[in-house]
């Protein structure tokens, strides 16, 4: 008979009785009862499979062979590489997680459950540890990241990654991860999603910041003192390239303008052909981003210019003018501000008629600035009356009117007026040019005896600010 549910094989009934030959039917029965529970043991030669799981009772299985195949049992030694459960674990190789999984699921994944009835703000749910030798052969912790909880409270809950590095023998948090990415030290930590927020911000080994399209600040022009015809000294500044996508930190700089372009200081600086008199040279920042190298570039062309090799961001940060004698002419600059050293009489014009007139001005040519000048009327004694309007071509003309007319004051840059023959000169202007340095005049009435004069004494340049 098979074993009972506790797995006791008993034989029913007698095999034999004394003195009496067993009937062959009984002992087939028990032979064959033997054979099926042999049959149904296990061979330790491996010949058959199980059929049910295995029950141990509490006893081990002792001297199991290495496991090889993914479905080969695995002995106490090869878990012992990978950690134990409930206990601390040391790994002594390097692991690797995989799945393999032909669908868009995620994976593989490591979970860091930590299970608490009473989350609070703070409460780290899982740290990965960085740790090495000291030259003392000290364990040290030399960085961590940590998981945080920064609000718990349902269904509005908030996490963070704090980020810890050594220093000074001590691993201190130095960054966090919330909505926004902020350091330890900056004022106001998290300053909501998709922001940054740090204590100082430096580019190349230079402080800075983060500037808005277009920034410009410093990299002041001036006349070199020891070749003031050819030289032009450059502070030091940052601007955002014309393509708002680097910031140039321009160094203090001399460059020549009579000799091509060569890298550094007291080098040439003009990009291609020989050097052209009477003509506006633009001086541009420039930078190579793979090396971080920035210098200083003179053109021609006042948006273009052929750069030096491997140099990919530009910004123009000014212009000289190179005189009819091929030198540069003198000038001071003031912020976005440039004067002549001496004052330009650019239009002294008799007879100028009552129409439109172009007037061209010492100012740059190929870009757009403001034209700093003074002006002067001249009536004659038979004209009377002589009023003058200057504006931006840009505008819409307008006639002047005269000094006896309520409404003098256009809204445009300027008038003034003159009587009997006497000059009457009017303040300061400013007055928007094209590219080709020009502005409109003028007159209210005109004679033979009549004149205009306009005296240049700089420019307004935003340098490319608004681009």
């Amino acid at each position: 008979m098979p074993r009972n549910a506790s797995g006791v094989m008993n034989l029913s009934g007698q095999f034999a009785v004394p003195n009496a030959v067993p009937a062959s039917t009984t002992i087939n029965g028990y032979i064959g009862d033997i054979t099926d529970e042999i049959t149904n043991s296990l061979d330790r030669d491996g010949k058959a499979i199980m059929r049910a799981d295995l029950r141990a009772g509490g006893y081990k299985v002792i001297n199991v062979g290495t496991g090889v195949a993914a479905d080969d049992a695995a002995t106490v030694g090869q878990l012992g590489a990978y950690g134990s459960l409930g206990t601390a674990n040391i790994w002594t190789a390097s692991q690797t997680f995989r799945l393999t999984d032909d669908a868009a699921t995620a994976g593989p994944v490591i979970t860091l459950d930590r299970i608490s009835t009473t989350p609070a703000v703070n409460d780290i749910l899982g740290k990965i540890l960085f740790q090495g030798k000291d030259s003392a052969n000290n364990t040290t912790d030399y960085a961590s990241i940590d998981a945080r909880i920064f609000f718990p409270t349902d269904p509005t809950e908030n996490g963070a990654l704090v980020f810890s590095v050594a220093k000074n023998g001590t691993n201190t948090i130095r960054f966090f991860i919330e909505e926004g990415l902020y350091s330890q030290g900056a004022t106001g930590g998290n300053k909501g999603p998709d922001t940054i927020n740090v204590g100082a911000y430096y580019q190349n080994g230079n402080l800075g910041t983060v500037m808005p399209r277009g920034w410009i600040d410093g990299a002041i022009l001036s006349n070199n003192a020891t070749d003031l015809n050819n030289d032009i000294d450059v502070a030091a500044g940052q601007c955002m390239s014309d393509d708002n996508t680097y910031m140039i930190t321009v160094p203090a700089i001399t460059k020549q303008i009579d000799a091509p372009w060569a890298l550094g200081n007291n080098a040439g600086g003009r990009d291609t052909g020989t050097e052209t008199n009477s003509t506006w040279y633009h001086v541009f920042a420039i930078a190579r981003p793979d090396t971080n190298v920035c210098d200083v570039l003179f053109s021609t062309n006042p948006s273009l210019p052929t750069m030096p090799a491997s140099y990919t961001k530009k910004r123009r940060i000014g212009s000289v003018f190179n005189d009819p004698s091929g030198n540069i002419r003198a000038f001071t600059q003031f912020g976005d501000e440039f004067f002549w050293s001496a004052a330009v009489v650019d239009v002294d014009a008799a007879n100028p008629g009552t129409a439109a007139v172009s007037r061209t001005l010492s100012v740059p040519t190929g870009v757009v600035v403001k034209a700093i000048f003074t002006f002067g009327l001249f009536a004659g004694a038979s004209l009377g009356e002589h009023s003058g309007y200057f504006s931006a071509l840009a505008l819409t003309d307008q006639a002047p009117q005269g000094t006896t007319t309520a409404t003098l004051a256009l809204p445009a840059q300027g008038n003034a007026s003159a009587t009997g023959s006497a000059w009457g000169f009017g303040g300061e202007l400013q007055v928007w040019t094209n590219t080709a340095a020009q502005i409109r005049q003028r007159s209210f009435a005109s004679n033979t005896s009549s004149r205009v004069g306009i005296v240049t004494r700089g420019w307004i340049d935003p340098r490319g600010r608004n681009a």
